[in-house]
């Protein structure tokens, strides 16, 4: 059900590790087939959350009281390549609770992502997305939001447990 309460997005701290976990378990099962549980995920974000690991995440939440739980949530990693001479970042996941898009709560939690590269001198945000299975809801959301196309991905397993 929306809520016609205040957005507000903050960095995520330890103490929202569970929470985490259970947004990255909903959008991987949304999206696809969840590997793992969201303790898993939860202990992900309590091992790599923060400067050092170059692994960032922003909550959204709606009236934002203590208890409430969140709303949306974008993780983002720190990276350096030649080709930006130095610093970018690759958003990993954003997801918002179905119920809530198309409120602004994604763009919101871009424009976090967006102040926090520029107070660490990335010259880009860059991502992956597909345009397949939710149309390209996902793909139109980006390009509203300025980004533009390049390329393609690929990946090479390392080992059989990657996902």
């Amino acid at each position: 059900m929306a809520s016609d309460g205040k957005v507000t997005v903050r960095a995520a701290q330890l103490e929202d590790a569970a929470a985490a976990g259970r947004l990255a378990f909903r959008l991987l099962s949304e999206i696809d087939t969840a590997r793992y549980g969201p303790d898993d995920y939860a202990e992900t974000v309590r091992k790599h959350l923060g400067a050092e690991s170059g692994f960032f995440m922003f909550l959204a939440f709606l009236d934002a009281s203590p208890d409430t739980e969140p709303v949306g949530m974008i993780t983002v990693a720190e990276t350096v390549a030649l080709y930006t001479c130095g610093r970018y970042a690759e958003i990993q996941e954003l997801y918002v609770d179905p119920a809530q898009r198309s409120l602004g709560i994604g763009e919101q939690l871009i424009q976090a992502v967006e102040e926090l590269g520029q107070g660490r001198g990335w010259e880009r945000l860059q991502l992956h997305v597909t345009r397949t299975r939710d149309g390209d809801r996902s793909y139109d959301f980006y390009r509203r939001n300025g980004f533009e196309e390049s390329g393609t991905t690929m990946r090479y397993r390392l080992t059989a447990a990657a996902g």
